[in-house]
């Protein structure tokens, strides 16, 4: 029933009865006693084709981490080192904070090799490295993402599965530091390759960042460059992303008003209030959504959209916001690049008195990610915006239980042309 799910959502594009389909799939194991086997692999179907796209990140995680645990359960190590990798990988791009992921990254790299799980190793570096560059413990080999694949990396003689990978992910670590780190036209290179895996991989963390990053990389180069193939390509990308809102679920939209704000800061005929109002529309649905770093980001981009405006009046204000939100995602690479770059907008007392406080409105009561791998590894991360109950995490049953159904965000009416 679930992977009909995916037929009937891939095939003729109805997102309802995919969800609902699912959903049917997890009450009939939850009838079934010790179906860990089975139930395992019907979450991760959901999680990763079919709730992604609506349930919060919360519900996700909870979800990802049952299905981890009946896998291993159930003696399904290769299936759970797999659910474990896809897991790191979606909490990065959904703003957890760095240094935790960087921990679960190192933990999972460690399975890998103990079970000697060559197939998955590949990615999982280059996961775990662009995590390394995001955290400020490694330099950012920009030289070598222009050259991407490097000759020595002799991509021709891996087997067909372990190159697709390799590309993928490869490309996607390179892409989204690109981006963070606006570096449009290495971005732009990186797109070229990531566009063809996600042709391939109907899986959401692929097809939500390949818009994403593709809108923000043609709005980067439109500015450079002012041809209007970017600015083309950003409207497709930003009309792409409403659709998914539309019809597939409300857990992009923060990303669909970001490209909106980007449109309109290219589009000249728009007002620097009405640009300013879209921006601050993609921040504070980016934050309350707990998607912290692509706030930060809009914050970046509206401050530097002001710039160019030349008005002053609320530059300190996005640019200070931006660095609380990259404090809050532990993007240590990331604070240095914005004081380096954007110093003279930001509190230096907030840069001199600089520190991560141990609780906040975030990042109070978080379970820390343990440094190795076991059945009970917690997914919940200080990024979400509320912590899940979990009465009988620290004994997970075999029969599954739906994970409770929150609701994000229910308004698309700020979607609307302008």
């Amino acid at each position: 029933l679930a992977s009909y799910g995916v037929f009937v959502q891939q095939a003729a594009g109805d997102f309802a009865n995919a969800r609902r389909y699912g959903q049917l799939a997890a009450c009939i194991v939850a009838r079934i006693p010790h179906c860990a086997e089975i139930a395992c692999w019907v979450y991760h179907v959901r999680c990763l084709f079919i709730d992604c796209w609506s349930e919060p990140t919360p519900v996700i995680a909870t979800n990802w981490k049952q299905a981890y645990t009946w896998a291993m359960e159930s003696g399904q190590l290769e299936g759970a080192v797999l659910m474990w990798q896809i897991w790191n990988i979606t909490s990065y791009f959904g703003g957890y904070p760095v240094d935790q992921v960087l921990e679960a990254s190192s933990s999972c790299i460690e399975q890998i090799r103990v079970l000697k799980l060559n197939c998955y190793m590949t990615g999982m570096r280059d996961v775990h490295s662009s995590l390394k560059c995001m955290s400020g413990k490694k330099a950012i080999p920009w030289e070598e993402f222009q050259n991407f694949p490097l000759p020595e990396m002799r991509i021709e003689a891996m087997d067909e599965g372990d190159r697709a990978q390799f590309l993928s992910y490869g490309s996607w670590c390179r892409l989204h530091l690109a981006i963070f780190f606006f570096r449009y036209e290495i971005a732009e290179e990186m797109c070229i390759t990531f566009v063809k895996c996600a042709d391939k991989d109907p899986g959401y963390l692929i097809q939500a960042s390949r818009y994403l990053y593709e809108g923000l990389m043609a709005a980067g180069r439109y500015r450079q460059t002012g041809k209007r193939k970017y600015f083309k390509l950003l409207c497709k990308a930003r009309s792409t992303f409403k659709k998914m809102c539309e019809y597939r679920g409300l857990r992009n939209l923060h990303r669909a008003l970001l490209l909106r704000a980007e449109r309109m800061a290219c589009a000249k005929k728009c007002s620097t209030q009405e640009t300013k109002q879209a921006y601050d529309d993609a921040i504070l649905v980016a934050s309350n959504s707990g998607h912290i770093h692509e706030a930060g980001l809009g914050c970046e981009l509206a401050g530097a959209y002001l710039i160019s405006k030349g008005e002053s009046q609320h530059v300190r204000e996005y640019f200070n916001k931006a660095y609380d939100y990259y404090t809050l995602w532990c993007a240590d690479a990331k604070l240095k690049h914005l004081q380096e770059t954007r110093g003279r907008y930001i509190s230096q007392d907030k840069i001199r008195d600089f520190s991560r406080p141990a609780t906040n409105s975030i990042l109070q009561n978080v379970s820390r990610f343990p440094k190795s791998a076991h059945v009970k590894y917690d997914l919940i991360s200080a990024a979400t915006p509320t912590v899940l109950n979990e009465t009988n995490s620290n004994k997970p049953s075999r029969s599954p239980k739906p994970a409770e159904k929150r609701d994000e965000v229910d308004d698309v009416s700020v979607l609307t042309e302008t």
